[in-house]
């Protein structure tokens, strides 16, 4: 349900070809996305603060995402996240849809969110698959309504 006095949000991301996501909050804090990864249901946490969009490392094959020797480019890339330094490797995902809205295909950074699931998990919430992040927010010209609950993505056309 969109707030009256917002409702101008919902008409301007219209008129500029943006559709509306539902989010999701989770009493640990955080908002999730519902989506599909190569056609697999994934839970995002929405990361404004995160460069790229990740997968975790232990849900990519259960998501099908090869993560083989021969699938995984840059290994060994370091990043820094919430909890200090990461190792990161990215590989390529030929599908990533949040409900009508086809992302992919895109290069998916992989990186181990246990620690993300644990917290959620002491929090009574679910785990997430991975992160959607600013690469992502960017590349379909995103809007957050936070008091709305909502995403606003652009689809490339």
């Amino acid at each position: 349900m969109v707030d009256a006095k917002l409702g101008w949000l919902e008409t301007e991301a219209g008129r500029r070809g943006l559709e509306r996501v539902g989010l999701t909050p989770c009493r640990a804090g955080h908002l999730t996305v519902d989506a599909k990864v190569e056609g697999r249901d994934a839970r995002l946490i929405l990361d404004t603060g995160a460069s790229r969009t990740f997968l975790d490392r232990a849900s990519a094959a259960e998501l099908g995402v090869g993560v083989g020797a021969d699938d995984v480019a840059n290994a060994g890339a370091c990043g820094t996240g919430a909890g200090g330094a990461v190792s990161v490797s990215f590989t390529p995902v030929s599908s990533l849809q949040i409900q009508a809205l086809a992302l992919g295909p895109l290069e998916m950074g992989l990186l181990d969110l246990s620690g993300v699931n644990e917290k959620l998990r002491l929090a009574g919430d679910a785990p997430v698959h991975g992160i959607l992040g600013g690469d992502m927010l960017r590349r379909h010209s995103a809007i957050i309504d936070l008091a709305g609950r909502a995403l606003y993505l652009r689809v490339e056309g």
